[in-house]
């Protein structure tokens, strides 16, 4: 992508920063299930909340490491954040919608 740097310092750096975030999700994930039998939907949709503030915390930092360390603009730094989760999870879209979405025979 036509960067400048080394894949030490990315190790690094993504090392400090990912692991807060994942002590972070791991908890809000255990309150996920403990909150489910004690205080029902509402309490729910606070942890859900607070994990995808979570994983766009991720995003953001993955895309500032990719700048720091490989020199990258904005667009290819974003570039190199998004494309191995969408070939990533492109797959998994796919599947869940050929096996639950719409039928032929339901038109």
């Amino acid at each position: 992508m036509g960067g400048q740097g080394n894949f030490t310092s990315q190790v690094y750096l993504t090392s400090l920063c990912f692991v807060p975030l994942g002590l972070a999700s791991s908890i809000a994930g255990r309150l996920f299930w403990y909150n489910s039998d004690l205080f029902g939907a509402s309490a729910n949709a606070v942890v859900i909340a607070a994990l995808l503030v979570v994983v766009v915390c991720y995003l953001v930092y993955l895309t500032r490491i990719f700048r720091v360390v490989y020199g990258l603009g904005i667009l290819r730094a974003l570039a190199a954040a998004f494309v191995p989760l969408l070939l990533l999870f492109l797959p998994v879209i796919l599947a869940a919608h050929v096996s639950f979405g719409p039928r032929a025979e339901n038109y």
